[in-house]
Order: C-alpha cells, then sequence, then structure tokens
C-alpha cells in the first residue's frame, strides 16, 4: 500500500493585534501611554509551520531599500511602523532611538509574514547592527508580536543583581528597576545604558545591606554617608543619583520610609 505524507496548512486566519495589550509578565506598575492604541489588522496568508526556530541574519540587510513586495504587507508594515512613532513619541525618546526602532521593525516585519509572532532571538539578533533592541522589543510587546524564546542580556543582568538580595529589598529594587525601565504615569523610562550604569552602581551596596538588613527602610543615613565616603568623582555622583532615584521611589511606597540619600546628594561634588 502506498504512503502517503500530509501536510497541514492554516489559511484564512486573521489576527489583530492590539496595541494597547501586554503579556503576564508586564510589570504591574507598568501604566497606560498617552497614546490611543488601534487594532492592527493582519491579512490572511498561508503560513509554514517552523520546526525549528535558527535567528536570522540581518548583517547584510539594507533597511533603506528592504520592503515587501506585497501591497498588503506593505500597508501592515506602515501601521506597524505609525504605531511605533507613537508610542516612542508618548514615552519621550530621543528622535536617533526612534529611528533606530523603525529601521529595525522595517526589517523584522518584512522578513515575517504579517501578524506572525517574531521570537525575541530574531530580535536580538539585530544587535550586531545600529538597532535599538530593546525599544524595538518593548514596541513588539505592545503589539502582542513578540514571543520570549531567551531572555535579553539586560534581563540576565538584571536577574544577577538581584539574585543575593534578601526577599524584600529585592522586591523594593525591583519596583525601582521597572520603573526605569518602563516609566510610569510620573517618570519616562531611562535609556537601557542609564539602567544599566545605575544598577552597576548600586549593586555592590545592596548586597552588602541585604546581609544586615530586610528592608531598604532600615538603612540609615550613616550608612549611606560611609557607602559615599568610599567613592570618588563621577563614580560618586552617579552612585548617589541612583540611591535618590532608589530610596525616593522607596519612599513613595511608604509614607514612613525615610529618604537618607537625598540631603547627602545634594551635598555630592
Amino acid at each position: 500500500m502506498a504512503e502517503r505524507g500530509l501536510q497541514l496548512c492554516l489559511s484564512d486566519l486573521v489576527r489583530a493585534t492590539r496595541s494597547g495589550d501586554r503579556p503576564d509578565a508586564t510589570p504591574s506598575r507598568l501604566q497606560p501611554r498617552a497614546w490611543e492604541p488601534r487594532v492592527l489588522q493582519a491579512p490572511a496568508r498561508h503560513v509554514q509551520l517552523e520546526l525549528v526556530h535558527v535567528p536570522p541574519d540581518f548583517t547584510r540587510v539594507d533597511s533603506r531599500t528592504y520592503r515587501p513586495a506585497d501591497p498588503d504587507h506593505r500597508r501592515f508594515l506602515e501601521a506597524v511602523v505609525a504605531t511605533a512613532r507613537s508610542i516612542a513619541e508618548a514615552r519621550g525618546w530621543a528622535l536617533e532611538t526612534i529611528q533606530e526602532v523603525c529601521r529595525a521593525l522595517v526589517v523584522l516585519i518584512t522578513a515575517h509574514p504579517p501578524g506572525v509572532i517574531i521570537q525575541a532571538s530574531t530580535v536580538q539578533a539585530l544587535a550586531r547592527g545600529a538597532f535599538a533592541v530593546e525599544r524595538t522589543s518593548e514596541v513588539l510587546i505592545e503589539l502582542g508580536l513578540l514571543h520570549m524564546d531567551v531572555s535579553s542580556s539586560l534581563d540576565r543582568r538584571l536577574e544577577r543583581t538581584l539574585d543575593p538580595l534578601s526577599p524584600r529589598i529585592r522586591q523594593e529594587v525591583t519596583v525601582w528597576i521597572d520603573v526605569l525601565r518602563y516609566g510610569d504615569d510620573r517618570t519616562r523610562p531611562r535609556a537601557p545604558e542609564t539602567l544599566r550604569g545605575y544598577v552597576r552602581m548600586v549593586a555592590p551596596l545592596l548586597v552588602g545591606w541585604s546581609a544586615q538588613h530586610q528592608s531598604l527602610r532600615e538603612v540609615t543615613r550613616e550608612e549611606i554617608r560611609d557607602a559615599a565616603d568610599s567613592l570618588h568623582g563621577t563614580r560618586r555622583d552617579t552612585t548617589l543619583i541612583a540611591l535618590r532615584s532608589l530610596f525616593g521611589l522607596a519612599q513613595e511606597a511608604s509614607d514612613d520610609l525615610h529618604q537618607p540619600c537625598c540631603a547627602d546628594a545634594g551635598r555630592s561634588g
């Protein structure tokens, strides 16, 4: 008897992605943005199911000329880029960052059928070019078009920083990191480089305080002052700015929490 092979083919599927929806992993402090969410309608297409995902090589792709040939695909790309600009402008991103994000989206959306979920490892493959990978990922999360098949380098760094902290301090620092990374109703998100710098400066202090305290509210002014006195120059200034941000947010979360670094930071120099 002759053998027959069966191939699964999915058609007439329309993916509606609402740009205001976020996965469950989104930090709870993340507030709705000023831009108006809208539905991006992806045209129906036959999609070949992927057995093994291999991140593509985008090193030779020219985002200035790389565009979809299909008119519906081009319209979907234009809608994605327009939504990305709205998100970026609402969050106050720099013009250079907006341009890098738009270039990255042109490459990614052109390389994938409309509405297809993009793997995070594919986005990270853009890191070898002049693309804002972290910000591009944020836009794709907003659009419901990103699958986190791998953690970002920033996520891994943050996990290493938080791992040795006591549970309560870890929770307080996590809230602070979320606000720096994603912003809230009063604070614009910081650039990934700024977030990395702040975390790198305060990490040794947090580890030391976690060995002696259960919460940041137990850290005294004298301990902050001793930590500042051991630093010099730009490192001292940046550390005090980061600590003022950290304790300032913690103070908002608890009315009785002192902010020991504010006065010292004002006298730093």
